[in-house]
């Protein structure tokens, strides 16, 4: 008996998801590196906002670590970055 699938993806295109005909269960079968990203942000907005001020505060190595980040974001990072394709 052959298999019957339906694709679906939430985020036009995106991220793919594929399930069998009567079955609930979802596999995975591609994301691009744009919805990576989208995971990504979600995944690290904690760390940003009052929360993550306040926590930081709380605990200073992670201030310091904070620090350090921004400085190498800071010395690294230029306009030509922030404008470039990284979706291709």
């Amino acid at each position: 008996m052959t298999k019957t699938y339906i694709y679906t993806s939430p985020d036009g295109g995106r991220t793919v998801y594929q399930n069998e005909v009567g079955k609930k269960e979802k596999q995975l079968l591609s994301k691009d590196a744009f919805a990576n990203a989208q995971e990504q942000i979600e995944a690290e907005a904690q760390m940003t906002g009052w929360p993550g001020v306040a926590i930081r505060k709380k605990y200073p190595a992670l201030q310091e670590a904070w620090n350090q980040y921004k400085t190498l974001w800071e010395l690294t990072v230029t306009d030509e970055d922030y404008n470039a394709d990284y979706d291709k």
